[in-house]
């Protein structure tokens, strides 16, 4: 779902993965999500900064992407359909990500199969443009989730990742959140790679807030 009109919604996380021994940080890994009209929100998601903790790997940021995120169906309360599309620019001599723009689109949906339980799942396309070259990413996602109360949640995620420059890569998580207050919602999430392509192993845990009234 969209965050409401006149509200600004700022979503942060730090992430740590392991991938054939080498040992990655990522941060900030900011969103910022801000409510533009009636089921409209603007997005920008600020560079994350690649920290390598071993090995001979380059530290590198990612792009700088501005998007535009539209729900669907407003008025149905047992499902959430939503369209968006993004581009992405390098930023800087940021190592890699430095040769690639990257145009996407997006599909999060939500299904409520019950007061406590929902099936939700997103489907995305990125292209990344690199020198008049093309890469398609395809990266379908699907999670289970449980509320329990009105504060708390927990939840079982399936990831995969479909290109034509790697083999396909299928990722595995669990996690959660709490919402710290109405406005505000700490969360957590562990998972582990499930093919030779995948990372390993990775842990990470986020904060965010909202700000409402603005407009």
């Amino acid at each position: 779902m969209v965050v409401p009109y006149g509200s600004l919604q700022v979503e942060n996380g730090v992430n740590w993965a392991t991938r054939g021994g080498l040992q990655v940080l990522d941060a900030s890994e900011t969103r910022a999500r801000l409510g533009v009209g009636h089921c409209s929100e603007l997005l920008v998601d600020v560079p994350n900064y690649f920290i390598t903790l071993n090995g001979v790997a380059r530290s590198q940021l990612s792009n700088f992407t501005i998007s535009v995120k539209r729900q669907l169906f407003p008025e149905r309360r047992s499902f959430s359909l939503s369209a968006s599309a993004g581009f992405g620019f390098p930023v800087g001599h940021s190592g890699v990500s430095s040769d690639f723009y990257s145009p996407y689109v997006q599909f999060p949906w939500s299904l409520a199969i019950g007061e406590e339980w929902s099936v939700n799942g997103m489907l995305t396309a990125t292209w990344l443009v690199s020198h008049g070259e093309q890469t398609p990413i395809v990266e379908p996602t699907l999670v289970l989730e449980r509320e329990f109360g009105s504060k708390g949640d927990l939840f079982v995620e399936y990831i995969g990742d479909f290109t034509t420059r790697d083999r396909a890569s299928h990722i595995v998580d669990v996690g959660g959140a709490w919402h710290v207050t109405l406005r505000q919602q700490l969360d957590f999430h562990l998972g582990f790679g499930l093919t030779p392509s995948a990372p390993d192993r990775y842990f990470g845990v986020g904060y965010s807030f909202r700000i409402d009234g603005l407009f």
